[in-house]
């Protein structure tokens, strides 16, 4: 790793410091101790979590025992132990607390701010409904939802209120879906909707109710939350959709997901709108393009929209009326524009 390495408590600096040299039980006792500790560091010695946490830890214990310690923040009498190292020493096992914390939370199934299932959650439950659409010959599909300029939202309102707007998106996706279909957290402010026995011309009109639901939504939660009118008014407060046909046992789902992606990007130029498959066909057919050439784009932008200033780009998609490029791309007066644009199919 490019950062220092993480401290590790030392027991012969401990015995050094302290000014004694155990012998016998006790030494014993310490050996094993230490080893413990050397050992739970080597454990997580490339674990992110547990390095930063035990930075932050030995601080916060090193404060606290100075505060009810204040004689022994210089002092190493025999027989006893620097404030430093007793700080260390509770920030091990407290930063090995914090790592498996995180690391259940990865591995759990739930997404936990949304209360949606994540991607590995989402993804069991794809397993699933494939296999009974497959073996049933009924229809499925799948849809990318992304939060449009989601960005600003946390750069205007801070990432509370950035929160808010992604379990206002979950909210508003699962009051318009039936109990047999799934939202699920994809990452960041994107989300995926499976939607069982249901064909592209189905999915459309189920997402077109959540579209059209999702500002001024968005829009009551955040002012009941206490935030102004003028905070929220630059805020686009909508999401684009990009909708994908899931039923056929001959694709695989890496292909489903990258042509629902690749609608969604086309959607993603106007903002606020749903693509299909028939209107991403076209898209590819006028601009020259396959499924990878997007993906590669998308991955592109998705890495440059974590850079301090970012705006999307329009480099390759032109406005449907046939303008290059999009008037729309960075223009926030055009953010709510709701022209049959919208309507994909």
């Amino acid at each position: 790793m490019s950062e220092t390495p993480v401290p590790r408590p030392d027991q012969t600096r401990i015995e050094r410091r302290a000014g004694e040299r155990p012998s016998g039980p006790r030494k014993e006792q310490l050996d094993a101790f230490f080893d413990k500790l050397r050992e739970t560091h080597e454990q997580y010695r490339d674990n992110d979590a547990f390095i930063k946490a035990f930075r932050q830890r030995t601080e916060e214990a090193l404060t606290r025992l100075t505060t009810l310690m204040p004689e022994r923040v210089n002092q190493t009498p025999p027989g006893g132990v620097p404030l430093s190292i007793m700080a260390e020493v509770e920030a091990t096992h407290l930063a090995e607390a914090d790592a498996q914390r995180i690391d259940a939370e990865k591995e759990s199934k739930e997404d936990k701010l949304t209360g949606l299932p994540n991607r590995r959650g989402m993804e069991e439950r794809m397993d699933a409904m494939e296999a009974h659409a497959h073996r049933k010959g009924e229809p499925l599909t799948y849809i990318m939802v992304d939060g449009d300029r989601f960005k600003r939202v946390n750069d205007t309102i801070g990432h509370e209120g950035g929160d808010k707007v992604l379990k206002g998106i979950a909210d508003v996706m699962r009051a318009n879906l039936r109990e047999s279909d799934v939202a699920a957290r994809w990452g960041g402010e994107e989300f995926v909707i499976a939607l069982p026995d249901t064909n592209i011309e189905g999915a459309i009109g189920v997402v077109e109710r959540i579209r059209t639901t999702m500002k001024p939504e968005l829009s009551r939660i955040l002012l009941e939350a206490g935030y102004s009118e003028e905070q929220i008014a630059d805020l686009a407060l909508t999401a684009s959709f990009g909708i994908a046909d899931a039923s056929s046992a001959s694709a695989t789902r890496e292909d489903i997901l990258k042509q629902a992606d690749a609608a969604l990007y086309v959607a993603k130029q106007t903002r606020n709108r749903v693509v299909g498959p028939q209107e991403l066909r076209a898209t590819i057919d006028t601009q020259q393009l396959d499924l990878n050439e997007i993906a590669r784009i998308q991955e592109e932008d998705r890495a440059a929209a974590q850079q301090p200033e970012h705006l999307p780009p329009t480099r390759w998609m032109r406005h449907p009326n046939g303008d290059d490029p999009s008037p729309y791309s960075d223009d926030p007066s055009q953010l709510d524009n709701d022209t049959s644009g919208n309507k994909t199919e």
